[in-house]
């Protein structure tokens, strides 16, 4: 029988599954608990909602088909209040799915029937990202926050905000934030859309996902919404897209 070590950084951590499907529920649940992780379940998302809320979850399997409340819905709603990772199940692989569970904040998506192992490795990948989520260099970030400053702006890392010197702010999801520090990380710099992907922890790259678009879209209408030059994000066709920075000193 399958033991882990008992140093392992996921050892003990909390996960909850939200499936309507009790037997599915039931089955990663045990595979989870199996395999280090200290795992429940529950079967609708009003239940989900008030677990979450009264509980500090490291991780949350949500199903899109429950009950009573949409998947994405519910997944929004946690985005609201928690950092915890989030992995999307559905019994459908439609990528319009993929792509609006990834704007609703989910980490990652997996079709059933589950690839167990797949989906382990994942779960450990999602948990290290939430404990490390930025890997930019300190040359380029403020001595008092995670925080990049820019002519008239900054993006703060661990609050996931973009913030303007005139006071005005707005929020980004999990996945914004990714691919956000991606391109900050590697300013004037093309970087692909596969590359790009792999911030998300998207296993299955196609060159017809259009996540990363959706994802840039998104950056660039929050950034106007705040009268920041959208121009910061540079699509290259057929090569992906590129980080263009003014710094300022700090």
């Amino acid at each position: 029988m399958y033991t882990e070590p008992s140093n392992c950084i996921y050892k003990g951590r909390q996960v909850l599954v939200v499936d309507g499907n009790e037997n599915d529920a039931q089955a990663l649940t045990e595979y989870l608990n199996g395999h280090g992780w200290s795992a429940s379940q529950t079967h609708s998302g009003s239940d989900a909602m008030s677990l979450l809320q009264k509980g500090s979850f490291d991780l949350v399997f949500i199903n899109l088909q429950l009950p009573d409340i949409d998947g994405q819905r519910l997944c929004r709603d946690l985005r609201s209040f928690s950092t915890a990772g989030v992995i999307i199940t559905s019994i459908c692989n439609d990528n319009i799915e993929r792509i609006v569970s990834y704007e609703s904040g989910a980490d990652a998506f997996f079709c059933k029937p589950l690839p167990m192992r797949e989906i382990h490795a994942c779960s450990k990948n999602i948990l290290s990202r939430i404990k490390k989520i930025s890997p930019a260099p300190t040359s380029q970030i403020t001595q008092e926050s995670n925080c990049y400053h820019y002519d008239n702006w900054s993006f703060n890392v661990d609050a996931m905000k973009i913030m303007t010197s005139r006071g005005g702010e707005t929020s980004l999801t999990r996945n914004e934030s990714r691919v956000l520090i991606a391109l900050v990380d590697a300013s004037e710099k093309i970087l692909s859309r596969e590359a790009l992907l792999k911030q998300l922890g998207n296993r299955e790259w196609s060159y017809y996902d259009r996540t990363i678009d959706v994802l840039i879209t998104r950056l660039r209408s929050k950034l106007s919404s705040l009268n920041i030059d959208k121009g910061h994000l540079v699509t290259h066709y057929g090569n992906g897209y590129m980080f263009t920075p003014t710094l300022k000193a700090v």
